[in-house]
């Protein structure tokens, strides 16, 4: 497992892409991020975004929306890369 911890504007678009130039095989990305509580010294609460698929499953990219990235309780966000085969597989991460 591999774990990249992405940047993320707070204006503008943005979208994460994980491309797997040889295929994904069993490998699988997902961006995680955690909402602080609007309650001091309330649980987090972690949350996922949807990665669209192309490429016959080369590419997944992540869409962050605006308005999420301009809330102030967004916190700590996670791109998650694992490999459940034994094989090692390539990926490049890229941001637009």
């Amino acid at each position: 497992m591999h774990y990249v911890r992405p940047v993320l504007p707070r204006a503008g678009g943005y979208a994460l892409t994980v491309a797997f130039p040889r295929g994904r095989g069993t490998a699988s990305a997902t961006l995680t991020y955690e909402l602080e509580s609007e309650v001091a010294g309330g649980w987090p609460s972690l949350r996922r975004i949807a990665g669209r698929t192309s490429d016959d499953g080369r590419t997944t990219t992540f869409a962050v929306q605006a308005a999420l990235r301009a809330d102030p309780r967004l916190a700590h966000p996670l791109l998650v890369v694992s490999n459940a085969g034994p094989r090692p597989v390539r990926y490049a991460v890229s941001a637009r």
